[in-house]
């Protein structure tokens, strides 16, 4: 998870490179390589991932505060095809460490996101009832999968999202 916290970070910096010069980038090569990357980073060392998310957090951190006020307002595109401008992308980094935050089993759960991120989040996916026979959750990683058999509820929206709401369906 601290691999995967430390690339999005990577991403997200390049994504504000590319808003603050107008120099398009990429957030990642692709969605393989982006899985790549997190895969070889894993198995490090604790001391080794803790010093990779601190350095990724401070280029980040650096961007966000080089940004001149119109860049913000530049169009960058995700890994997966949606454009959106800069300015989304720190809510978006926000929303990778509340979510992933729960991932590390640390005792942070769904019920201590703040407020605003969880209706923040809500606002982002369509909701409506479905018969449980008609929802496929064959895109969601198992330890997702067995929370969305639960939902009466078939729901839309870009993984992050529908992630969040997955996360608040209660627990048997």
């Amino acid at each position: 998870m601290l691999t995967h916290l430390a690339r999005n970070a990577e991403g997200s910096t390049r994504l504000l490179t590319w808003a603050r010069t107008g120099m398009p980038s990429y957030e990642y090569e692709s969605a393989d390589a982006r899985a790549a990357d997190i895969e070889a980073g894993a198995g490090r060392p604790a001391k080794v991932l803790i010093a990779d998310v601190r350095r990724t957090v401070g280029a980040l951190e650096e961007a966000a505060t080089g940004m001149p006020p119109q860049a913000w307002r530049r169009l960058i595109r995700y890994t997966g095809g949606q454009e959106h401008p800069a300015d989304v992308v720190l809510p978006s980094r926000l929303a990778e460490v509340l979510i992933h935050h729960v991932d590390l089993d640390l005792g942070f759960t769904p019920e201590d996101w703040p407020r605003p991120f969880v209706a923040d989040m809500l606002t982002l996916v369509d909701v409506h009832p479905v018969p449980e026979s008609a929802f496929d959750d064959t895109e969601f990683p198992g330890h997702l999968r067995d929370r969305t058999r639960r939902l009466d509820h078939q729901i839309r929206g870009f993984f992050p999202e529908l992630r969040c709401v997955i996360m608040l369906a209660p627990r048997q």
